[in-house]
């Protein structure tokens, strides 16, 4: 028991679990799947949050199923004295709140191409989203360019109304993963929110050292 915040984590029996039926968020049947494939080769990593004296899921619901579906009989649980509106508040914000982050491109496609297809598939992305990322990270790449070069690119054309350029390289592979590398460490070390931001931060200090 944590003196702290009232709570006790125990590993229960599945059975003894008992879904909310106000639970408003459900789960594809290949989100379940691949839920399913990552407590497969993993384990059961997070412990299901429930409600002290009733054994009222507050949050878990697809990881109970996912769990039940790999074949575990028990599962760990962290139970919680709280009454009815506040579990299910508590329900509400672990689902809403998981909805304010979003990925870094660059950096999740370069942690997903160091694993092979099943520790993808285990991690819940499978081939043809890891190939959206790098078309994600590639049209970042190309895209936002501001003025006119006296090299010419590949491929450059104006924005329609914008004051925009868009310019694309023909890169190769191995010079495709430096190039992102160096935006990627641009954006986090000047605290820069685009691609394009570091690509001119980069080119501008070039330019400046003569």
């Amino acid at each position: 028991m944590s003196e702290d915040l009232g709570h006790e984590l125990r590993t229960v029996s599945i059975d003894d679990l008992i879904p909310n039926e106000r639970n408003p968020r459900k789960i594809t049947e290949g989100g379940l799947a691949k839920l399913q494939g990552s407590i497969e080769r993993f384990g059961f990593t997070a412990p299901i949050l429930v409600q002290s004296g009733t054994n009222v899921i507050i949050a878990g619901h697809q990881r109970v199923t996912a769990a039940k579906a790999a074949g575990l009989d028990k599962v760990p649980a962290v139970f919680v004295d709280v009454d009815d509106p506040d579990a299910l508040a508590i329900n509400l914000a672990d689902n809403r709140l998981a909805q304010e982050s979003e990925w870094e491109v660059s950096s999740l496609v370069e942690i997903l191409r160091e694993g092979d297809e099943q520790l993808r598939a285990a991690m819940g992305f499978d081939e043809s989203e890891l190939q959206t990322y790098i078309d994600e990270m590639e049209r970042d790449l190309a895209t936002g360019f501001l003025g006119d070069e006296e090299d010419e690119p590949d491929h450059h054309h104006r924005r329609r109304d914008s004051g925009m350029y868009q310019v694309a390289y023909a890169v190769t592979g191995e010079q495709r993963d430096i190039i992102m590398r160096a935006l990627r460490l641009a954006r986090g070390k000047e605290e820069l929110e685009t691609s394009t931001e570091a690509l001119v931060f980069i080119c501008h200090r070039y330019v400046q050292g003569g």
